[in-house]
């Protein structure tokens, strides 16, 4: 029955593996939480990750969407998210507009070298801010964080 109704709609059957399955549901949650940034809906991605961990069942060990964007990387995230919309159209894969410009904003500040992980910027036990020695301009990457983190209050 599915089978023939998938026919009838033109849909081509393919198998489908648990990582795909995983990013399609991952990265729309990051897509809408990142629009839900840029309406103002809510302060912080931390606090969408407590709405998901807490009131959805998102598994907390994982630490929510918004973290596991963090942990993936803008460029994974994105090139994920572009893959999908030119698969599937761009209704629901069409990246919100404050992932591009983050990642803009990284690349034009580290040269494109630190686009990979969102996450090298963490809290240290006095809830102080700390960049890895690695990066090439921390003072200028501190600015930027500071100021992007006021652009989401």
């Amino acid at each position: 029955m599915i089978e023939r109704a998938a026919s009838a709609a033109g849909i081509r059957r393919r198998p489908i593996t648990n990582e795909e399955i995983i990013e399609r549901t991952i990265y729309a949650l990051i897509n809408e939480g990142a629009r839900v940034l840029e309406d103002g809906v809510a302060l912080r991605a931390a606090d969408i990750d407590t709405v998901y961990v807490s009131g959805y069942g998102f598994p907390a060990y994982r630490g929510g969407p918004m973290f596991h964007a963090e942990v993936l990387g803008l460029k994974t995230l994105l090139r994920g998210m572009h893959r999908y919309r030119d698969a599937f159209g761009p209704m629901h894969w069409e990246p919100a507009p404050l992932l591009v410009e983050t990642k803009r904003r990284f690349e034009a500040l580290t040269g494109g070298a630190y686009t990979t992980r969102l996450i090298c910027v963490s809290d240290d036990m006095d809830g102080m801010r700390k960049i890895p020695d690695t990066v090439p301009n921390p003072e200028k990457l501190q600015a930027a964080v500071r100021t992007f983190e006021d652009a989401v209050k």
